[in-house]
């Protein structure tokens, strides 16, 4: 642990020593929290179409939570999120997201709240890639798997 702390601030004196900040691309040193997918189809095979509802959402830094609620209690459930590669021009822009929810088949009927995060840095890198700016705003826009209406809208997503 004592190492890790070294290797951090190593790496943090090293930014600071940097001309140019918005060349140095932030790693998440938190690797339990998976990163949010970007796709050109959030309707691809890829996303899981299981029944989950997103009661809320909010945003620290680059993690986004999500308090849900879905039935199950026999299997491990998996989420993903995805988001698409671009954004609807507004102002601030506007980010589609989509909740993937995997039930692996789970047959009870034991209703499940859960907390589930997922790091947005994949967001920020491009919307630096198409806006040449490093810093900014996208409202997200997020949509449960099964729905073609926005479940939680205009989350803020500040960085």
């Amino acid at each position: 642990m004592k190492r890790l702390n070294i290797f951090i601030i190593i790496i943090l004196l090293l930014n600071l020593n940097c001309e140019d900040s918005s060349d140095v691309q932030i790693i998440p040193i938190d690797t339990q929290t998976p990163l949010v997918k970007i796709t050109n189809d959030l309707y691809s095979s890829d996303v899981m179409r299981h029944d989950v509802s997103i009661d809320t959402a909010w945003i620290v830094v680059d993690t986004i939570y999500m308090r849900v609620g879905y039935s199950g209690g026999c299997k491990e459930h998996t989420f993903q999120l995805y988001a698409l590669n671009y954004f609807a021009e507004s102002n601030p822009p506007q980010a589609e997201v989509v909740l993937s929810h995997n039930s692996q088949n789970d047959r009870c009927r034991q209703f499940i709240t859960d907390t589930l995060r997922f790091n947005l840095s994949p967001l920020r890198v491009l919307y630096k890639q198409m806006y040449s700016r490093p810093t900014g705003n996208l409202l997200l826009n997020i949509y449960e798997p099964q729905a073609t209406t926005v479940a939680v809208q205009n989350v803020n997503y500040h960085f």
